[in-house]
């Protein structure tokens, strides 16, 4: 089927069922696995700025999707969500998404934080309705998915002693959900997942929790 000959469904399947509990996986592998090549590059410092460390990551995800492709899923930055956009400004852009290569409703999506070991500031930011969980929950992004990922830039700390901290201030959210260590991938053990009650056409999302450490010195 050609694209000129692609009709959407007035309703855009949820990306998860779509891909499936393989497909899932391999993207979420992707994603660790494209953070390794960029820690072994040692690019990331410990004063790299939050969209910085995210078009590096993205550029090792589509070195990676060159070599053994994503099927139907591009990988792409700054992807706008007009499901709930405002008649006036710009729709909310999740920061990084696999994209369906003939919908762009639909997605599986990614929303990057800075994430250092000791900081409230970030700890909040990334649970904040406005722009970090929140936007997942409130159907901002991923209305009709069933699943999307936090990513927590980690430059300086111990990913393991920020997962401490996010265990306790992400059960203050809605429903008091917990944070729980994901078994998804078997060589990754900063994956975590958290499970939330939402008002969308999906009311039940998964969230996962990838922790990406960078092991910078601070000066």
């Amino acid at each position: 089927m050609g694209i000129a000959n692609y009709v959407r469904p007035n309703v855009p399947p949820d990306v998860v069922k779509k891909l499936g509990a393989a497909g899932l996986t391999n993207l979420l592998q992707l994603m660790a696995d494209s953070y390794r090549d960029l820690k072994e590059m040692g690019f990331v410092q410990a004063d790299s700025r939050e969209n910085t460390i995210t078009e590096e990551w993205l550029v090792q995800i589509s070195a990676r999707c060159q070599q053994k492709p994503t099927s139907s899923y591009v990988p792409i930055q700054q992807k706008e969500d007009s499901t709930k956009a405002k008649s006036r400004g710009n729709p909310p852009t999740v920061d990084f998404c696999f994209r369906h290569r003939f919908d762009n409703r639909v997605y599986f999506g990614a929303e990057c934080k800075l994430l250092d070991e000791g900081s409230k500031k970030y700890l909040e930011a990334y649970l904040s309705e406005k722009e970090g969980i929140g936007r997942f929950l409130d159907g901002r992004y991923s209305s009709h998915s069933g699943a999307g990922a936090m990513v927590g830039y980690v430059r300086s700390g111990s990913c393991a002693k920020v997962a401490e901290s996010l265990e306790i201030a992400i059960q203050k959210l809605a429903g008091t959900p917990k944070l729980n260590k994901s078994q998804v991938l078997s060589n990754f053990d900063q994956l975590y997942e958290s499970l939330h009650t939402r008002e969308c056409p999906i009311n039940e999302f998964r969230c996962f929790h990838l922790l990406f450490g960078f092991d910078c010195i601070t000066v």
